[in-house]
């Protein structure tokens, strides 16, 4: 190689503290190495801006090489800048640490990659990406699980860097060492293609020349000669080719490697497109030999000077000696430096498992000297390796030989591979170094490390610590027994009639699996944002009373007022813990010095919460009060037990909004039976009458026939007024149930109304001699619907004139009590049976019934006075005898400012 040569190579600064650490370690006097800003932010790097970061160093070196991520490539970079300049893109920026797939599996986990070198300028790249502290949090917490360092073994501190920025991006981190093995493969391999380049064009220079001057055969061994000091089998076939074109000048070169009794596919050095012009004449084979064995082949086609062949085969039988020797030779130095490589890596993966390995290892020397320790020995008994490190002896040990491990630590040291049934080591005494081990279950296995000669030179004992799965097997076979509870549970909530019973239930259950917890169950008002307290579990009720005047509220009677983050928290599902205590749980509702005194005198040690939802609709939520030692931490067994909970809960309102869209369908359903009924009969019947006796008084009229007249204008009359009273209640009623009429509620005087009403009615009634008499105080001051009120008295009087007979007596009486008016309208007609009073003010139920003089009614007046009467909040009712008579009963809620 030219010794004038020089390589640079540039990297981002980012990448260059690893390389120009690694190329300090190495003798490369001819490779410089030099940066550019990293800023994987500003943009594309284009050719300009490649020259300006190369600038005058165009002329120094014979090559330069630029590396940078693909992240920052640009379309303009598709063609050639410089011949001296080679642009390599990297997929991925670290894939010069790492293998590019092992990169990209990292990635595809959620882990943000940084290195050593990285680090040291990360307050930058944090000012490049231009995040807020809240905001870093929040992307990388939503895009990222984990920061990752890739340890490159670069000299320094790197932790607080690395410390501060997981802080700032909100995430945890973790170191994989990769060492810098694979980056100096990787620079060397750049380094060498190039060297290898120079070299081949100085040979090729130098074999251009020999053969220019001079076909001397001597001249061509020492040329071929030189193939042996290359180590690269690659190179060699290269240079083996030039040569061969050099001296034949052939139209065509192809190569056939065979290796371990397999030809390799055939690659050209030389590619003819004129094939017609190729044959057996003009054609040669060198296979290339060592030892008798076949290494490769050339086929070298459309040779010139084919007069010359006889001397073509002496050139040939050298190139095939030299070439298959040094072949050979390369193939052994690969062979060595892959079997060096496997060592090494093999060496690299013993400490990789002694550092990282999950399990436990220990090695022994002959004395039973602990000389080796993992980080996970550490970790299994919680104290420093130093501890113990050179100072345990395994052999002398009283913990081990009271756990009964030496008699198969004497089996490994005897040249045997054993495996210890599980136990229980105790080792909560002082160890023989220093500090306090701990009381473990472990799976053992100790294994002797022998040399060639079979002998055991130290012993291995792996642990795995298997503490946990002896609790886990106690929780899940608890967890087994709450789940097949949960599946009864489940079972007979829906077998409950009402949600509110759901919700005892609910309570009652859970607090039967959590003796040492209170429970509260509070149902949610999500539209005013309010919690009541419906429930209280686990707690004395004295214990209450005196909470309540602790507080000075009543607890069950108070509304809670919430705020959206606990909104947030209910109907996120979960089982939320207030780290925080009592006084983080109630917010601003209890004091917080009370909420203090309240922890205190309960023993309260953690409080957890959990919204019973489904999808959207938040039906209640569930506190946990502990007074136990032990956290509740079966957080799913719980969260699935609310969430099926809150299925058979929707499940029920469903139910019940279905009975209840029955029940109206079937009142709708009456209402419009009932209101044709009234049109197809009731208004019929009266004007029927009406149209009747009107054209029998004009014929008896016209023929001047008056007996009788006086009878007919009666029926006319009776007729009209129960068609007047059949359409004003017609009229009131479909006004109420369609919503026209308006509830118009003010003060006014019952008494005076009662008169009014009396008066209204007064000729009906002295038609049949009946006598309406008022039990009335001089005033009685009301604030309702005048008009309402005043349509439910003359239904309740007309009705009581109706089925009063001859010379009858009705009483009207309104008395004022503490909150109400008691209005009662009483007769002693012709009273009802009792299968019809159940039905008197049911839509659909109810029938017209003849008076006593055979007077016809709607069925539609006490329907309407419920209905009056319900607007108000007030009652009414009916007591009657069949054959003695009727008191029909009201009631209006006495507010009213005095009139």
């Amino acid at each position: 190689m030219n010794m004038e040569s020089k390589l640079c190579i540039y990297f981002c600064s980012s990448l260059l503290p690893e390389v120009s650490h690694l190329l300090k370690e190495l003798d490369y006097p001819d490779v410089s190495l030099k940066g550019y800003p990293a800023n994987c932010t500003k943009g594309f790097l284009n050719a300009d801006s490649i020259l300006d970061i190369i600038g005058s160093n165009l002329d120094e070196f014979s090559k330069i090489i630029v590396f940078a991520g693909a992240c920052r490539s640009s379309d303009d970079l598709r063609y050639e800048i410089n011949s001296k300049i080679e642009v390599v893109w990297l997929e991925q920026c670290f894939e010069i640490f790492h293998n590019l797939p092992s990169i990209y599996h990292f990635i595809r986990k959620g882990n943000y990659l940084v290195t050593n070198g990285w680090l040291k300028h990360y307050k930058q790249h944090i000012r490049e990406w231009g995040f807020t502290d809240s905001l870093a949090k929040s992307f990388f917490g939503e895009s990222t699980k984990k920061l990752l360092l890739l340890d490159t073994g670069l000299p320094g501190d790197y932790n607080t860097a690395l410390t501060s920025l997981a802080d700032f991006m909100g995430l945890p981190y973790d170191i994989l060492p990769v060492g810098n093995s694979y980056l100096r493969l990787f620079i060397e391999s750049y380094i060498l293609k190039w060297r290898a380049a120079e070299e081949r064009s100085s040979l090729n220079g130098k074999i251009a020349k020999i053969t220019s001057e001079s076909a001397d055969y001597a001249m061509l061994f020492s040329q071929l000669k030189k193939l042996i000091d290359l180590t690269d089998e690659g190179l060699i076939i290269e240079e083996i080719a030039n040569l061969i074109d050099m001296l034949f000048i052939p139209q065509q070169i192809s190569y056939k490697k065979y290796y371990k009794q397999k030809y390799g596919e055939q690659v050209f050095f030389k590619n003819s497109t004129n094939l017609s012009s190729i044959n057996d004449d003009n054609s040669l084979l060198i296979e290339i030999e060592h030892n008798g064995q076949l290494t490769g082949s050339f086929k070298v086609s459309g040779i010139q000077f084919k007069q010359h062949r006889s001397r073509f085969n002496s050139i040939i039988h050298v190139i095939s000696q030299i070439g298959g020797l040094s072949i050979a030779n390369a193939r052994k130095y690969s062979e060595l430096e892959i079997a060096k490589q496997t060592i090494e890596m093999s060496q690299k993966r013993f400490r990789a498992v002694m550092e990282q390995a999950p399990s436990v290892i220990e090695m022994y020397d002959l004395k039973g000297v602990q000389i080796s320790v993992n980080k996970a020995y550490e970790e299994l008994w919680g104290f420093p390796a130093s501890h113990t490190l050179n100072k345990f002896n395994i052999l002398k040990s009283e913990e081990v030989r009271r756990s009964g491990l030496i008699n198969y630590v004497l089996k490994a040291y005897a040249g045997e591979s054993v495996k210890v049934p599980e136990y229980q080591f105790d080792s909560t005494g002082r160890t023989e170094g220093k500090g306090v081990g701990r009381k473990r279950w472990l799976s053992t296995q100790v294994y002797p490390l022998k040399d060639i000669n079979n002998k055991v030179q130290t012993i291995i004992v792996a642990h795995e610590d298997i503490t946990e799965q002896k609790e886990i097997a106690l929780l899940l076979s608890e967890r087994s027994r709450k789940f097949k509870q949960l599946s009864q549970s489940i079972g007979e909530m829906l077998s409950l009639e009402k949600v509110e019973e759901i919700y005892s239930f609910l309570t009652n259950s859970l607090n039967q699996q959590y003796p040492d917890a209170i429970l509260l169950f509070v149902t949610i008002d999500e539209d005013n944002q309010e919690a009541s307290l419906y429930n209280i579990q686990g707690i004395s009720s004295k214990f209450i009373e005196k909470v309540i005047k602790l507080t000075g509220f009543n607890i069950f009677e108070k509304k809670y007022k919430l705020t959206p983050y606990h909104l947030s928290l209910f109907k996120s599902g979960e089982l939320y813990h207030f780290t925080k205590g009592l006084a983080e749980f109630s917010g601003s509702e209890v004091n917080y010095n009370v909420a203090r005194l309240l922890e205190k005198m309960v023993g309260i040690n953690q409080i957890y919460t959990i919204g019973i939802n489904k999808g959207q609709r938040l039906f209640a939520a569930v506190h946990m009060f502990n007074i136990g030692k032990n956290p509740i931490n079966d957080n799913d067994y719980i969260e699935l037990y609310v969430k099926l909970a809150a299925i058979v809960i929707e499940k029920k309102q469903a139910e019940i909004s279905l009975r209840k869209s029955g029940e109206e369908l079937n009142e709708l359903n009456a209402q419009k039976d009932k209101f044709f009924s009234i049109i197809s009969h009731d208004l019929k019947s009266p004007f029927s009458s009406i149209l009747g006796f009107s054209e029998v008084l004009m014929e008896q009229i016209k023929d001047e026939d008056y007996e009788g007249i006086g009878e007919y204008t009666e029926i006319i009359r009776d007729s009209s007024r129960q068609a007047m009273d059949l359409l004003t209640n017609l009229l009131e009623w479909t006004s109420s149930e369609s919503g026209r009429m308006k509830f118009n509620p003010g003060n006014f005087d019952l008494v005076i109304l009662i008169k009014e009403i009396r008066m209204l009615l007064g000729v009906i009634a002295s038609q049949k001699a009946i006598s309406v008499n008022l039990d009335l105080p001089k005033k009685i001051a009301i604030h309702a619907d005048k008009t309402m009120v005043s349509t439910v008295l003359r239904n309740l009087v007309s009705n009581a004139i109706k089925f009063t007979g001859k010379g009858g007596e009705i009483t009207v009486s309104a008395e004022k009590k503490i909150d109400k008016v008691v209005v009662f309208v009483k007769d002693n007609g012709m009273g009802i049976d009792k299968a019809r009073l159940e039905k008197l003010f049911t839509i659909g139920e109810s029938e017209s019934t003849q008076g006593t003089n055979h007077e016809k009614g709607t069925g539609l007046g006490l329907i309407l006075c419920k209905e009056f009467i319900q607007k108000h909040g007030g009652e009414i009712w009916v007591e009657s005898e069949q054959g003695v008579g009727s008191v029909f009963y009201f009631t209006i809620p006495y507010n009213v400012a005095e009139i």
